[in-house]
């Protein structure tokens, strides 16, 4: 089972990453995707590679805001999780890279299913306004001032790592708040679109 979460993570953040306008080179976009991972300051090193904190920290929130609908504070033990799971993808996908066959029928049979339903939960997510809510919002001083008088913040001198912070927790709430209302209007976009396509179910014949 782990597994399987493990590949909707990663087909999931393939896709909202890809360029749609194009054909799509699964290899060539994971070889990327792992060479991008690479970088100063490092949070952890495979072999002579050094893979760097901020690429980890973008995957984490990424994971905690739009895949899971977590808050973005996390304990230590919490990013001692994610950081193992996120290593150890990175081994996998580095060996896979250099041994699965992506042109094979195998290949292609086994992650339709997983391809398919993460193509519709982005279309979905992005027709409801998923994305909108999830851009990073400019934490100014009027909304530090704000923060300030209701006693969330002590002082309104922040740094830009608090600035990033309070911007994800108040996407995070809006994402929370608004899931209801998102919830119904997928189902409302779902309703429109079958009605603008005329299903004939033929008869079974035994």
């Amino acid at each position: 089972m782990r597994f399987f979460v493990k590949l909707w993570f990663i087909l999931i953040t393939i896709l909202s990453s890809i360029d749609c306008s194009s054909d799509v080179d699964i290899v060539h976009y994971v070889q990327n995707s792992l060479k991008d991972r690479v970088g100063k300051p490092a949070i952890f090193k495979i072999n002579s590679n050094e893979y760097s904190m901020e690429k980890f920290r973008e995957d984490l929130r990424f994971k905690r805001l739009v895949l899971e609908g977590k808050p973005p504070s996390v304990n230590p033990e919490e990013v001692k999780e994610y950081l193992d799971r996120y290593i150890e993808e990175t081994v996998l996908l580095n060996e896979a890279v250099s041994e699965v066959d992506f042109k094979s029928a195998e290949f292609k049979s086994f992650i339709s299913a997983y391809l398919f339903k993460g193509i519709i939960e982005y279309y979905l997510f992005s027709k409801t306004g998923g994305f909108e809510i999830t851009k990073e919002l400019d934490i100014n001083s009027e909304i530090i001032a704000e923060l300030k008088s209701k006693g969330i913040i002590k002082s309104t001198l922040i740094s830009n790592d608090e600035r990033k912070m309070i911007s994800d927790m108040m996407i995070w709430r809006k994402l929370e708040i608004s899931s209801k209302k998102r919830q119904e209007d997928i189902k409302l976009e779902i309703a429109k679109i079958k009605l603008k396509n005329k299903v004939i179910i033929n008869p079974i014949q035994k």
